[in-house]
């Protein structure tokens, strides 16, 4: 791209920039606000438990959160798209990332061998 933008040049790009992100935020914004209504009922359940102390408040985080996900995941599909993981799955042909069949908890969680033991004795 050229670096020597004319005045109107330069208008033109910030335009369209402004009205890409616009039509970025009127495609996400049924998530945006999922989301955040899922927030609020997960942070009122849990302080309303807590206030008449009954236990397991924590418990409408995962299932709101899990709500959640199958509400965002079906609205993906109704509008034809594919989710995330899906996408990323096909870019993927070596199996890259969390995916991996080689990967597993010791190589996320390293243990030299060569360490000498240091035990009680």
């Amino acid at each position: 791209m050229d670096a020597n933008l004319t005045p109107e040049q330069s208008l033109k790009l910030i335009e369209s920039m402004i009205g890409q992100a616009k039509r970025s935020f009127q495609r996400m914004s049924f998530y945006f606000l999922l989301w955040g209504g899922l927030l609020l009922v997960a942070t009122l359940t849990e302080y309303c438990m807590g206030r008449a102390g009954l236990p397991n408040g924590w418990l409408g985080w995962p299932i709101l959160g899990t709500l959640g996900g199958i509400i965002a995941g079906g609205m993906v599909r109704a509008k034809g798209g594919r989710p995330a993981w899906e996408r990323s799955r096909t870019r993927c042909s070596s199996g890259c990332g969390w995916r991996s069949p080689s990967r597993s908890s010791s190589s996320l969680f390293p243990v030299s061998r060569s360490a000498p033991n240091r035990g009680l004795g």
